[in-house]
């Protein structure tokens, strides 16, 4: 089960998104969990994807908005919080940079592969993720499956985001401290078809438009970040 997590209430304009619809899926209780079997590949996020450099791309855009909601923390460190579904194309295009940037800060314990079941794009799984970090408290949820079925579900806090900054519930959706949050994906699925983790991990140190997509897409989550810092 996840532990309740501290924070405040945010109140400002709704972010509406439209692309991927998902449904949150509680259980009476409010959240849902299931063990995670599935082999840990920590040295390649750890190690290959750190590689990444954060750096703006000429005529790529971020796709961040700015919220400037009370600052979010957990036991002093800024939240990141991610949602996915592991059925989603959208949520494996995005979590190759939003694992880059994790990476730079702290270190996984506990990350997987897999293939998103629509459009069988190799993605990261963040169910069941272990990361630690002395700067950064990492949430990261997938709320369906493989075929759209209850996989994680969410604390009271958590949904209360979820649903002012996303109300369509559309994934991924991506939120840094309550200051800039993110609907859908920077980096097109299309980029990553038909590659699989081993050979986009080998992309992301080339000069590719692959390469281009991930570092600009990380330099703007690491943007948002550092500006979170300062309020």
């Amino acid at each position: 089960m996840q532990k309740q997590r501290n924070g405040k209430k945010n109140n400002n304009n709704l972010v509406v998104g439209v692309a991927i619809i998902a449904v949150i899926l509680l259980s009476a209780g409010g959240y849902i969990t299931y063990q995670n079997t599935v082999s840990s590949h920590v040295s390649e996020i750890n190690g290959e994807l750190r590689s990444l450099s954060p750096v703006s791309s000429a005529g790529l855009a971020g796709n961040l908005t700015s919220v400037n909601g009370i600052l979010w923390s957990v036991n002093g460190k800024p939240v990141v919080f991610f949602v996915g579904g592991e059925f989603c194309p959208f949520c494996a295009a995005e979590s190759w940079p939003v694992a880059a940037f994790l990476s730079h800060y702290g270190s996984f314990t506990r990350v997987d592969f897999i293939t998103s079941s629509e459009g069988s794009i190799s993605a990261i799984s963040f169910y069941g993720t272990s990361y630690t970090s002395p700067s950064i408290y990492f949430i990261g949820l997938e709320i369906a499956g493989q075929n759209r079925q209850p996989l994680q579900g969410m604390i009271p806090y958590e949904q209360l985001i979820f649903n002012e900054y996303d109300p369509q519930h559309t994934v991924p959706f991506l939120d840094i401290a309550n200051q800039y949050v993110l609907i859908g994906s920077q980096v097109p699925p299309s980029l990553l078809s038909g590659m699989s983790q081993q050979q986009i991990l080998a992309a992301i140190g080339s000069n590719s438009t692959l390469s281009s997509y991930m570092g600009n897409a990380e330099y703007y989550i690491s943007q948002a970040y550092n500006e979170s810092l300062a309020e």
